[in-house]
């Protein structure tokens, strides 16, 4: 009996811790129901009406009733409990769901954007190789200005001195 008791307060103890944690009115109220009823066996329990102090047979019917009130109030505890896990259960495999699903979609965004990724980098080197190439052609072309520039000065200033050199001797037989 004790341990029933124990079991029943025990119970009755996490009950009301999960009842204040969810936000279910029907498992409140069959828990408020609950209390009431082992409040009722508790007083019905200290009735003693009997003629030598003992507890009568009306004392007893009601300690059997509220005692079967009860555990009626438990299984309906309890499978309210059931329900409620059931529930969170299917909300955890639903969240579950939504997060392999989301979890799907992030790997295919990821695998598409390592793909472009991939294309943008192989774009890259290209042009990196082009303007290479580029760069190249243009100091090849700026070598030859450079040395069509230096022979076109070699020849002006070759000129310059043939010049100043005839003229010199044109103007040393005139003179």
């Amino acid at each position: 009996m004790r341990f029933l008791l124990f079991f029943l307060f025990f119970g009755l103890t996490i009950c009301s811790t999960f009842a204040q944690t969810q936000s279910d009115s029907l498992l409140r109220l069959l828990i408020n129901e609950r209390t009431r009823l082992y409040r009722d066996w508790d007083y019905f329990q200290k009735q003693n009406h009997a003629l030598f102090g003992g507890k009568s047979k009306k004392d007893l019917r009601n300690v059997i009733a509220t005692l079967e009130g009860l555990i009626a109030k438990d299984n309906q505890v309890l499978a309210r409990l059931r329900h409620l896990h059931e529930q969170e259960k299917l909300r955890l495999e639903m969240e579950k769901v939504r997060l392999t699903t989301k979890t799907g979609d992030l790997t295919t965004q990821t695998n598409s954007f390592l793909g472009e990724s991939n294309e943008l980098t192989e774009r890259l080197q290209k042009f990196e190789a082009r303007l290479k190439a580029e760069r190249a052609l243009r100091k090849e072309a700026e070598a030859r200005t450079e040395r069509i520039f230096q022979i076109a000065v070699g020849i002006v200033l070759a000129v310059l001195v043939l010049g100043g050199l005839v003229w010199q001797r044109t103007r040393s037989r005139r003179a």
